[in-house]
Protein backbone atom coordinates (compact mmCIF):
# COMPACT_ATOMS: atom_id res chain seq x y z
CA UNK A 1 0.00 0.00 0.00
CA UNK A 2 1.02 3.61 -0.60
CA UNK A 3 -0.05 5.79 2.33
CA UNK A 4 0.21 9.52 2.96
CA UNK A 5 -0.60 10.46 6.55
CA UNK A 6 -1.06 14.01 7.83
CA UNK A 7 1.26 15.47 5.17
CA UNK A 8 1.96 19.20 5.32
CA UNK A 9 4.20 21.16 2.96
CA UNK A 10 5.06 24.80 3.55
CA UNK A 11 7.32 27.55 2.32
CA UNK A 12 8.39 30.07 4.97
CA UNK A 13 5.26 30.33 7.15
CA UNK A 14 2.75 29.58 4.39
CA UNK A 15 1.20 26.15 3.88
CA UNK A 16 0.94 24.79 0.34
CA UNK A 17 -0.55 21.50 1.57
CA UNK A 18 -1.90 20.88 5.05
CA UNK A 19 -2.80 17.70 6.92
CA UNK A 20 -3.39 15.61 3.80
CA UNK A 21 -4.04 11.89 4.26
CA UNK A 22 -4.80 9.43 1.47
CA UNK A 23 -3.94 5.89 0.41
CA UNK A 24 -4.04 3.59 -2.60
CA UNK A 25 -3.68 -0.18 -2.81
CA UNK A 26 -2.10 -2.24 -5.56
CA UNK A 27 -4.59 -2.80 -8.36
CA UNK A 28 -6.62 0.27 -7.32
CA UNK A 29 -6.90 3.67 -9.00
CA UNK A 30 -7.21 6.75 -6.78
CA UNK A 31 -8.32 9.95 -8.47
CA UNK A 32 -7.27 13.32 -7.05
CA UNK A 33 -9.42 16.19 -8.30
CA UNK A 34 -9.36 19.94 -7.78
CA UNK A 35 -8.73 23.24 -9.51
CA UNK A 36 -5.23 24.49 -10.28
CA UNK A 37 -3.59 25.57 -7.03
CA UNK A 38 -5.36 22.94 -4.92
CA UNK A 39 -2.14 21.09 -4.05
CA UNK A 40 -2.76 17.94 -6.11
CA UNK A 41 0.51 17.70 -8.00
CA UNK A 42 2.83 18.77 -5.20
CA UNK A 43 1.24 16.18 -2.91
CA UNK A 44 1.96 13.48 -5.48
CA UNK A 45 5.46 14.75 -6.28
CA UNK A 46 6.34 14.58 -2.58
CA UNK A 47 6.01 10.79 -2.83
CA UNK A 48 9.04 10.74 -5.14
CA UNK A 49 10.87 13.59 -3.37
CA UNK A 50 10.58 15.71 -6.50
CA UNK A 51 9.83 18.98 -4.72
CA UNK A 52 12.32 21.78 -3.98
CA UNK A 53 14.54 21.38 -0.92
CA UNK A 54 13.44 24.84 0.26
CA UNK A 55 10.01 23.42 1.13
CA UNK A 56 9.47 22.03 4.62
CA UNK A 57 7.67 18.72 4.91
CA UNK A 58 6.01 17.05 7.89
CA UNK A 59 3.91 13.91 8.18
CA UNK A 60 4.68 10.49 6.70
CA UNK A 61 4.72 8.93 3.25
CA UNK A 62 4.90 5.14 3.39
CA UNK A 63 5.41 2.81 0.46
CA UNK A 64 4.76 -0.83 1.33
CA UNK A 65 5.22 0.06 5.00
CA UNK A 66 8.50 1.99 4.59
CA UNK A 67 8.62 5.70 5.41
CA UNK A 68 10.43 7.18 2.39
CA UNK A 69 11.67 10.22 4.33
CA UNK A 70 13.60 7.95 6.68
CA UNK A 71 15.51 6.32 3.80
CA UNK A 72 18.97 7.40 2.69
CA UNK A 73 18.92 9.07 -0.73
CA UNK A 74 20.96 6.25 -2.30
CA UNK A 75 18.57 3.59 -1.03
CA UNK A 76 15.55 5.65 -2.07
CA UNK A 77 16.88 6.08 -5.62
CA UNK A 78 17.73 2.41 -5.97
CA UNK A 79 14.67 0.81 -4.37
CA UNK A 80 11.78 3.28 -4.48
CA UNK A 81 12.03 5.92 -7.21
CA UNK A 82 11.01 4.36 -10.53
CA UNK A 83 11.41 0.78 -9.26
CA UNK A 84 8.53 0.79 -6.74
CA UNK A 85 6.88 4.13 -7.58
CA UNK A 86 7.13 5.72 -11.03
CA UNK A 87 5.50 8.74 -12.63
CA UNK A 88 3.86 9.83 -15.87
CA UNK A 89 4.22 13.58 -16.27
CA UNK A 90 1.45 15.69 -17.82
CA UNK A 91 3.60 17.10 -20.62
CA UNK A 92 5.54 14.32 -22.36
CA UNK A 93 7.01 16.76 -24.88
CA UNK A 94 8.77 18.58 -22.03
CA UNK A 95 9.61 15.40 -20.09
CA UNK A 96 11.26 13.42 -22.87
CA UNK A 97 14.84 14.23 -23.87
CA UNK A 98 14.75 15.54 -27.48
CA UNK A 99 18.33 14.35 -28.09
CA UNK A 100 17.73 10.68 -27.26
CA UNK A 101 15.60 8.08 -28.99
CA UNK A 102 12.65 6.59 -27.12
CA UNK A 103 14.48 3.28 -26.80
CA UNK A 104 17.57 4.91 -25.29
CA UNK A 105 15.47 6.79 -22.71
CA UNK A 106 13.60 3.72 -21.53
CA UNK A 107 16.88 1.78 -21.47
CA UNK A 108 18.42 4.25 -18.97
CA UNK A 109 15.82 3.51 -16.29
CA UNK A 110 16.12 -0.25 -16.71
CA UNK A 111 19.94 -0.25 -16.61
CA UNK A 112 19.97 1.83 -13.42
CA UNK A 113 17.67 -0.55 -11.54
CA UNK A 114 18.14 -3.98 -13.07
CA UNK A 115 21.23 -6.18 -12.87
CA UNK A 116 20.07 -8.25 -15.81
CA UNK A 117 20.73 -6.27 -18.98
CA UNK A 118 20.49 -8.92 -21.70
CA UNK A 119 17.96 -8.57 -24.51
CA UNK A 120 17.15 -5.01 -23.50
CA UNK A 121 15.94 -4.07 -26.95
CA UNK A 122 13.44 -6.93 -27.00
CA UNK A 123 12.28 -6.01 -23.48
CA UNK A 124 11.68 -2.39 -24.50
CA UNK A 125 9.90 -3.31 -27.72
CA UNK A 126 7.62 -5.59 -25.68
CA UNK A 127 6.91 -2.69 -23.33
CA UNK A 128 5.99 -0.46 -26.26
CA UNK A 129 3.68 -3.20 -27.52
CA UNK A 130 2.03 -3.44 -24.09
CA UNK A 131 1.02 0.22 -24.29
CA UNK A 132 -0.60 -0.50 -27.67
CA UNK A 133 1.97 1.13 -29.92
CA UNK A 134 1.38 -0.52 -33.29
CA UNK A 135 4.91 -0.17 -34.68
CA UNK A 136 7.08 -0.57 -31.56
CA UNK A 137 10.34 -1.14 -33.45
CA UNK A 138 9.88 2.11 -35.33
CA UNK A 139 9.06 4.02 -32.15
CA UNK A 140 12.05 2.44 -30.40
CA UNK A 141 14.34 4.16 -32.93
CA UNK A 142 12.34 7.41 -33.08
CA UNK A 143 13.10 10.73 -31.41
CA UNK A 144 10.27 12.42 -29.46
CA UNK A 145 9.61 15.03 -32.16
CA UNK A 146 8.77 12.22 -34.58
CA UNK A 147 5.76 11.19 -32.47
CA UNK A 148 2.27 12.59 -31.93
CA UNK A 149 1.14 13.74 -28.49
CA UNK A 150 -0.69 10.47 -27.85
CA UNK A 151 2.33 8.40 -28.93
CA UNK A 152 4.63 10.42 -26.68
CA UNK A 153 2.30 9.77 -23.75
CA UNK A 154 2.24 6.04 -24.51
CA UNK A 155 6.05 6.08 -24.57
CA UNK A 156 6.00 7.80 -21.16
CA UNK A 157 3.67 5.10 -19.84
CA UNK A 158 6.01 2.41 -21.19
CA UNK A 159 8.89 4.13 -19.40
CA UNK A 160 6.87 4.24 -16.17
CA UNK A 161 6.23 0.48 -16.49
CA UNK A 162 9.83 -0.37 -17.37
CA UNK A 163 10.84 -1.52 -13.85
CA UNK A 164 7.51 -3.16 -12.96
CA UNK A 165 6.57 -0.67 -10.21
CA UNK A 166 3.91 -1.34 -7.62
CA UNK A 167 2.53 2.20 -8.03
CA UNK A 168 2.33 4.80 -10.79
CA UNK A 169 1.60 8.50 -10.36
CA UNK A 170 -0.20 9.89 -13.41
CA UNK A 171 0.00 13.68 -13.17
CA UNK A 172 -2.73 14.98 -15.51
CA UNK A 173 -1.51 12.69 -18.31
CA UNK A 174 -4.41 13.52 -20.67
CA UNK A 175 -4.49 17.32 -20.33
CA UNK A 176 -2.93 18.13 -23.72
CA UNK A 177 -4.67 15.34 -25.64
CA UNK A 178 -7.79 15.39 -27.79
CA UNK A 179 -10.85 13.55 -26.47
CA UNK A 180 -10.40 10.45 -28.61
CA UNK A 181 -6.76 10.01 -27.56
CA UNK A 182 -7.68 10.82 -23.95
CA UNK A 183 -10.22 8.00 -23.95
CA UNK A 184 -7.62 5.54 -25.28
CA UNK A 185 -5.04 6.54 -22.64
CA UNK A 186 -7.62 6.18 -19.84
CA UNK A 187 -8.63 2.73 -21.10
CA UNK A 188 -4.97 1.74 -21.35
CA UNK A 189 -4.19 2.81 -17.76
CA UNK A 190 -7.26 1.01 -16.42
CA UNK A 191 -6.26 -2.21 -18.19
CA UNK A 192 -2.64 -1.95 -17.06
CA UNK A 193 -3.69 -1.36 -13.45
CA UNK A 194 -5.95 -4.41 -13.52
CA UNK A 195 -3.67 -6.76 -15.45
CA UNK A 196 -0.44 -5.85 -13.64
CA UNK A 197 -2.02 -5.25 -10.21
CA UNK A 198 -0.52 -1.75 -10.19
CA UNK A 199 -1.80 1.02 -7.94
CA UNK A 200 -2.37 4.32 -9.74
CA UNK A 201 -2.72 7.85 -8.41
CA UNK A 202 -4.45 9.74 -11.22
CA UNK A 203 -4.42 13.53 -10.90
CA UNK A 204 -6.82 15.69 -12.89
CA UNK A 205 -8.84 18.89 -12.86
CA UNK A 206 -11.49 17.16 -14.99
CA UNK A 207 -14.06 15.37 -12.85
CA UNK A 208 -15.49 13.52 -15.88
CA UNK A 209 -12.09 11.89 -16.45
CA UNK A 210 -11.85 10.94 -12.76
CA UNK A 211 -15.35 9.45 -12.88
CA UNK A 212 -14.31 7.28 -15.83
CA UNK A 213 -11.05 5.92 -14.42
CA UNK A 214 -10.95 6.06 -10.61
CA UNK A 215 -12.18 3.56 -8.01
CA UNK A 216 -11.88 6.11 -5.21
CA UNK A 217 -11.69 9.89 -5.27
CA UNK A 218 -10.05 12.57 -3.14
CA UNK A 219 -11.21 16.16 -3.64
CA UNK A 220 -8.61 18.81 -2.77
CA UNK A 221 -8.99 22.56 -2.37
CA UNK A 222 -6.39 25.13 -1.28
CA UNK A 223 -4.09 22.42 0.05
CA UNK A 224 -6.74 20.56 2.06
CA UNK A 225 -8.64 17.33 1.49
CA UNK A 226 -12.30 18.36 1.34
CA UNK A 227 -13.95 15.03 0.56
CA UNK A 228 -13.02 11.45 -0.23
CA UNK A 229 -14.81 8.19 -0.86
CA UNK A 230 -15.83 5.71 -3.54
CA UNK A 231 -16.00 7.54 -6.86
CA UNK A 232 -19.50 6.47 -7.85
CA UNK A 233 -20.95 7.44 -4.48
CA UNK A 234 -19.22 10.83 -4.39
CA UNK A 235 -20.34 11.70 -7.93
CA UNK A 236 -23.89 10.50 -7.26
CA UNK A 237 -24.27 12.41 -4.00
CA UNK A 238 -21.49 14.86 -3.07
CA UNK A 239 -21.48 15.95 0.56
CA UNK A 240 -19.18 18.97 0.28
CA UNK A 241 -20.38 22.17 -1.48
CA UNK A 242 -17.09 22.34 -3.42
CA UNK A 243 -17.48 18.81 -4.76
CA UNK A 244 -21.07 19.57 -5.69
CA UNK A 245 -19.95 22.73 -7.49
CA UNK A 246 -17.36 20.83 -9.54
CA UNK A 247 -19.96 18.29 -10.62
CA UNK A 248 -22.56 20.91 -11.50
CA UNK A 249 -20.05 22.68 -13.75
CA UNK A 250 -19.92 19.67 -16.09
CA UNK A 251 -21.69 20.58 -19.38
CA UNK A 252 -24.76 18.44 -20.09
CA UNK A 253 -25.59 17.38 -23.65
CA UNK A 254 -28.98 15.78 -22.95
CA UNK A 255 -32.23 17.68 -22.50
CA UNK A 256 -34.00 20.35 -24.52
CA UNK A 257 -33.42 24.05 -24.71
CA UNK A 258 -30.56 26.15 -23.41
CA UNK A 259 -29.09 25.79 -19.95
CA UNK A 260 -26.87 28.32 -18.26
CA UNK A 261 -23.69 26.58 -17.19
CA UNK A 262 -23.20 26.92 -13.42
CA UNK A 263 -19.85 28.23 -12.19
CA UNK A 264 -18.12 28.40 -8.83
CA UNK A 265 -17.56 32.14 -8.24
CA UNK A 266 -14.05 33.42 -7.56
CA UNK A 267 -10.74 31.57 -7.66
CA UNK A 268 -8.55 29.42 -5.44
CA UNK A 269 -6.80 31.84 -3.10
CA UNK A 270 -3.04 32.37 -3.14
CA UNK A 271 -1.17 30.65 -0.28
CA UNK A 272 -0.21 34.03 1.18
CA UNK A 273 -3.79 35.30 1.32
CA UNK A 274 -5.81 32.29 2.39
CA UNK A 275 -8.69 33.18 4.70
CA UNK A 276 -9.16 31.99 8.25
CA UNK A 277 -11.68 29.25 8.89
CA UNK A 278 -12.75 27.02 5.99
CA UNK A 279 -10.60 27.84 2.94
CA UNK A 280 -13.65 27.50 0.67
CA UNK A 281 -15.97 29.82 2.62
CA UNK A 282 -15.43 32.97 0.44
CA UNK A 283 -16.83 31.04 -2.54
CA UNK A 284 -19.44 28.94 -0.72
CA UNK A 285 -23.15 29.81 -0.99
CA UNK A 286 -23.90 27.81 2.18
CA UNK A 287 -21.34 29.49 4.44
CA UNK A 288 -22.26 30.55 7.95
CA UNK A 289 -20.47 32.58 10.58
CA UNK A 290 -18.63 29.59 12.04
CA UNK A 291 -17.17 28.78 8.61
CA UNK A 292 -15.30 32.09 8.65
CA UNK A 293 -13.86 31.51 12.13
CA UNK A 294 -12.96 27.84 12.36
CA UNK A 295 -11.43 25.21 10.11
CA UNK A 296 -13.90 22.33 9.90
CA UNK A 297 -12.42 18.94 10.87
CA UNK A 298 -12.63 15.93 8.60
CA UNK A 299 -15.79 14.01 9.48
CA UNK A 300 -16.27 10.32 8.88
CA UNK A 301 -19.77 9.70 7.50
CA UNK A 302 -20.26 6.02 6.71
CA UNK A 303 -17.55 5.26 4.08
CA UNK A 304 -17.01 8.93 3.28
CA UNK A 305 -14.84 11.65 4.79
CA UNK A 306 -15.79 15.31 4.41
CA UNK A 307 -14.39 18.59 5.72
CA UNK A 308 -17.52 20.67 6.28
CA UNK A 309 -19.59 21.91 9.23
CA UNK A 310 -22.79 21.50 7.23
CA UNK A 311 -22.38 18.60 4.74
CA UNK A 312 -25.30 17.81 2.47
CA UNK A 313 -25.67 14.47 4.24
CA UNK A 314 -26.92 16.21 7.38
CA UNK A 315 -29.12 18.65 5.48
CA UNK A 316 -31.31 15.91 4.01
Amino acid sequence: MLEIDNLSIKVENFYIVRNVSLSVRKGEILGIIGESGSGKSITALSILKLIPESLKISGTVKVNGRDIYELEEREFNKNIRWKTVSIIFQDPAASLNPLLTIGEQIKEAIIFHEEKKENLKDTIINLLSEVEIKEPETVYKSYPHHLSGGMKQRAMIAMALSCNPDFIIADEPTTALDKQTEHKIIKLLKNLSKNKNTGVIFISHDIEVIETIADTITVMYAGFVMESGETGEVIKKPYHPYTKGLIECIPKVEGKGKRKLPVIPGNVTDIKSRPSGCPFHPRCSKRKEVCQRELPPLKQIEKRTVRCFFPEYEAV
